[in-house]
């Protein structure tokens, strides 16, 4: 550990204080391994699994929570489609079983997303390569954090609802995606998104791949020399 200290101990962490600081005032450090992934199988019989036992996700994007939310939302929608459609019976061990695997098939291309996302999130971060060192150091500041707020609220605003809760719906800048979807039919729809927040998303990913290839180019260049 104090091997990886010494690379960043001299890294500012404010104008005046640097980590090295903060490392020698230290009352307790310990490294924890981050662990990320997708199970195959969320459920077994009557037994279902939800949040972290599932799919964890790295604590960078903060999504670890919500995404347990989420799939307590879909396993009580499941449910209560599934009672909803027999209510004076029991449903039996292949219904249970199809009801279940809907849950999962609903929620796995979601999921698997979103921990791709925290993923990314956590190794630019980190430094993790020249090219997340770069993305993060010099890239983003160009692009702006309000395309960062932009990516995260399309995120948010496809988690599944109640679907069987009646009540007045309530949201902020944006509205959950099916609304949004409703008001203009498309999925490009920017209902509701402050004229800050629109911005090209295909001229970001071409300016990134550019400016990429030319520092690539230029490190080869190096190399040869």
């Amino acid at each position: 550990m104090q091997a990886l200290v010494d690379k960043i101990a001299d890294y500012p962490i404010t104008e005046t204080v640097s980590f090295r600081q903060l490392w020698r005032g230290r009352l307790r450090a310990q490294m924890i391994l981050l662990e990320e992934g997708v199970l195959e199988h969320w459920f077994f019989g009557r037994v279902v699994m939800a949040g972290d036992a599932l799919h964890k996700v790295t604590p960078n994007s903060r999504r670890g929570g919500s995404m347990a939310m989420e799939d307590a939302v879909s396993i009580a929608n499941a449910i209560h489609q599934l009672t909803a459609t027999h209510p004076h019976r029991k449903p039996t061990d292949d219904e249970i079983h199809d009801a279940l695997q809907h849950y999962q098939d609903t929620r796995i291309r979601r999921v698997k997303k979103i921990t791709m996302v925290g993923g990314e999130m956590t190794r630019k971060q980190a430094y993790d390569g020249w090219l997340n060192y770069f993305k993060y150091r010099w890239l983003l500041p160009v692009i702006g954090m309000a395309y960062i707020a932009q990516a995260t609220a399309k995120l948010s605003v496809g988690g599944p609802k109640l679907t069987y809760v009646e009540f007045d719906e309530q949201h902020g800048l944006l509205g959950w995606k099916d609304r949004c979807l409703g008001r203009r039919g498309s999925k490009n729809s920017e209902v509701g998104k402050p004229r800050s927040m629109r911005y090209p998303t295909h001229y970001l990913k071409l300016l990134g791949s550019v400016i990429t290839i030319i520092i690539a180019w230029y490190l080869a260049v190096i190399a040869t020399k």
